[in-house]
């Protein structure tokens, strides 16, 4: 009886050691230091890089008027545009940002400047390319515009022009205010004598209405002011030579992932000085109903 007690109480001592043993190493190995690498936590994903947008669009309007100077009310007035973005530098300088833009605005007509009085609807082809930078809330820019006829209603415009817009959209009510001056090279949009110098102020509050699935509504309400700063209403008639303008622009947009589609209607009501409403058969308001849409990507 002696020997197989004996035995059994070797193998549970042995159990018993190999146990102790295990614990002990586990212990060792969870109490010693890590490598430093598993200490840090995962690096974040790198933000992706900036990309170039895309953003065309259509609208069918009532009246086009280029900065207070009469153009078309008759028939059908669709202007269209297609702006691509261009990121050229994303810093966190003083400098913050940089981009570029090119595109085109057109309008196409079928009244008396357009098909109905020459052998084209496409009546006017502006093309530009300009650079804006940030700093901090301001964003100052340089733009050059070539203004064109393709149907050959008036002559060729070039024009130099620089902005600068404020960054309010921390406020309550953001007011997004942009200042805009420009000079005309060569050509004129009022056909006078000398080239023009205007400049141009406006606000573009906007209000969330609220969401309703996958579309946002909007209500937006511009102003803006416009300004002849020498020889830019040469109407022949003595006068303010200014311009300004209100209105509401209630809008709906539908974003994906890669595509944002923009609905908008608007009636904005337009004020002309003495010099400019002579280019309006001397009638000195212009209200102008638009309807469009828009996509981005």
């Amino acid at each position: 009886m002696f020997r197989p007690v004996m035995a059994r109480r070797g193998l549970r001592c042995a159990l018993a050691a190999a146990f102790v043993a295990a614990a002990a190493t586990a212990f060792a190995q969870s109490s010693a230091p890590s490598n430093s690498a598993d200490l840090q936590p995962a690096p974040p994903a790198p933000a992706p890089p900036p990309r170039i947008t895309v953003t065309s669009g259509l609208d069918a309007t009532s009246s086009y008027m280029f900065r207070g100077i009469y153009q078309e009310d008759r028939g059908l007035v669709a202007p269209a545009f297609l702006d691509v973005r261009i990121p050229l530098y994303r810093g966190q300088g003083r400098v913050s940002a940089v981009r570029a833009n090119v595109g085109t605005w057109d309008s196409f007509h079928s009244g008396p400047t357009g098909a109905e009085g020459h052998d084209s609807a496409w009546y006017e082809a502006d093309y530009y390319a300009s650079v804006t930078a940030t700093a901090g809330r301001w964003s100052p820019g340089a733009i050059f515009t070539l203004v064109t006829s393709p149907n050959h209603a008036f002559n060729t415009v070039y024009e130099l022009g620089a902005s600068v817009e404020f960054d309010d959209s921390d406020r309550r009510v953001p007011l997004a205010p942009r200042a805009f001056v420009v000079m005309e090279l060569a050509g004129q949009m009022d056909a006078g004598r000398v080239p023009g110098r205007y400049a141009e102020v406006s606000i573009k509050p906007v209000r969330p209405l609220g969401r309703w699935k996958a579309a946002t509504f909007t209500l937006a309400v511009p102003a803006k002011a416009g300004a002849s700063v020498r020889g830019y209403y040469e109407s022949g008639v003595n006068g303010s030579p200014y311009f300004a303008s209100a209105g509401v622009v209630p809008s709906m947009s539908v974003a994906g992932s890669r595509v944002s589609v923009e609905f908008h209607a608007g009636l904005e009501l337009m004020r002309l000085g003495t010099a400019p409403s002579a280019f309006n058969a001397g009638r000195r308001s212009k209200p102008i109903v638009t309807v469009g849409a828009s996509v981005t990507y």
